[in-house]
């Protein structure tokens, strides 16, 4: 596990970036949503894939609350809302279901 990131189910998270493993059997890309703090709305960020990752990466332009939707064929399903500042990440709300 490298330093500083936070796993969750197949996804990783770290101050610069937050992306799903690619593990070819992605329905969909995930979605991801930021929002500075809980009163602004949120914004919907676009996926771009980082060179030699094989990851849907997103880049993390400034501290504040992300939203994961995560939809794996593999058979498993991840909602996550994470809170990012400049010193720590925490994982505020985790969500995961088996798909059929």
């Amino acid at each position: 596990m490298l330093m500083n990131h936070v796993k969750i189910g197949s996804a990783i998270l770290n101050r610069e970036y937050f992306w799903s493993i690619a593990c070819d059997k992605c329905k969909e890309l995930p979605e991801v949503y930021f929002r500075p703090d809980e009163d602004s709305p949120k914004q919907r960020l676009n996926p771009k894939r980082a060179d030699g990752t094989g990851s849907h990466v997103f880049d993390l332009l400034s501290p504040g609350l992300y939203c994961l939707k995560n939809f794996c064929g593999g058979g498993f399903r991840f909602d996550a809302k994470v809170s990012v500042s400049e010193s720590a990440i925490a994982i505020l709300d985790l969500q995961g279901t088996a798909e059929v």
